[in-house]
């Protein structure tokens, strides 16, 4: 599927088109005002109300462009066509909140039409955004997305494979030099969930793959396990005072996910709404991992090629 999106441009029996932005020509209305905007366009929004954007599609739309991708920042919406409703998204919940990505199949007429998005607020953030809709040939735009994407996915696919051969490696396969295996086995783990926390935010993957709770849990639960191969690395390495406090650390970090995870299986609070202090958890065992590797230097001095090639991607994540 890679090699055919990269190598299209050159095959002579595909025809693919450029989709066409929707910037101009919008009607912003909110709170019983309109005024004429373009988009993208943020505003304030503290009380969660509705808001609709609206626009009347020109003659100069093309025959082929009756794709409509949408992304929405926290918000279900409602499209209208000539004050019909044609299309509900209801994605997301108070529950699972987060951005939805959908490209809606309109009707292949558009000039003279004119549309309606109506957005629902499901998250109280404040500050809302309104992206540009795309408007295209459902495969030119995947396949647009994927292009300006490609090079992050080929990056995010190579740490991905590696940390899990090295998880195998640290695993399995046993060495003579210590620390070896724990220094393998936890930099693996990191590079495995870095590279599956940072894949599952690809916009391409979004669109593409319609599995928007799957992509969720992988987003945060690999961000809240991100710090455990960090301080399992830490726990085989120190002593004393900084082995207790990488270890009240690791138990903090572990507390915290299992109390996140209760929450949101309860239907509690959501993954998202909790990020903030997931946020917290991840600042406060940084800096006492950085404080702790100021304390053992001596440790490091006795292994610094085997600590520095393996803290190096945590630094750069």
């Amino acid at each position: 599927m890679f090699f055919s999106m990269i190598t299209a441009d050159n095959a002579d029996k595909q025809v693919y088109h450029e989709y066409k932005e929707l910037g101009d020509g919008w009607m912003y209305s909110f709170d019983g005002e309109s005024k004429p905007v373009s988009l993208p366009y943020a505003f304030s929004n503290p009380d969660r109300k509705d808001f609709k954007i609206s626009r009347t599609f020109h003659t100069d739309m093309p025959d082929i462009a009756h794709d409509l991708y949408l992304v929405s920042y926290y918000c279900n919406f409602d499209i209208y066509l000539d004050g019909e409703l044609y299309y509900r998204c209801d994605k997301r919940s108070r529950q699972v909140p987060g951005m939805v990505y959908v490209i809606v199949d309109l009707p292949e007429k558009l000039a003279g039409t004119t549309i309606t998005i109506e957005y629902k607020p499901h998250l109280d953030i404040g500050k809302f955004r309104i992206t540009v809709p795309y408007l295209g040939d459902k495969g030119d735009i995947v396949r647009r997305l994927f292009i300006d994407n490609m090079f992050d996915t080929a990056f995010l696919l190579i740490i991905t494979v590696v940390g899990a051969f090295l998880v195998m490696i640290g695993a399995f396969i046993r060495f003579n030099v210590k620390y070896m295996n724990i220094n393998i086995l936890s930099t693996g783990l990191f590079s495995l969930f870095s590279g599956t926390y940072m894949m599952a935010r690809i916009e391409w993957v979004r669109v593409l793959f319609d599995i928007d709770y799957i992509l969720y849990l992988i987003e945060f639960n690999s961000l809240m396990v991100l710090m455990l191969p960090v301080l399992m690395l830490l726990m085989s390495v120190f002593t004393g005072t900084s082995k207790v406090i990488v270890n009240v650390l690791l138990h903090f970090n572990i507390l915290n996910i299992l109390a996140e995870e209760t929450l949101s299986l309860l239907n509690i609070r959501s993954l998202r709404e909790m990020l903030p202090f997931n946020h917290i958890v991840l600042i406060i065992t940084t800096a006492a991992f950085l404080y702790c590797l100021y304390a053992r230097r001596e440790i490091i001095d006795e292994y610094k090629f085997e600590i520095t090639v393996s803290l190096i991607p945590r630094v750069g994540f």
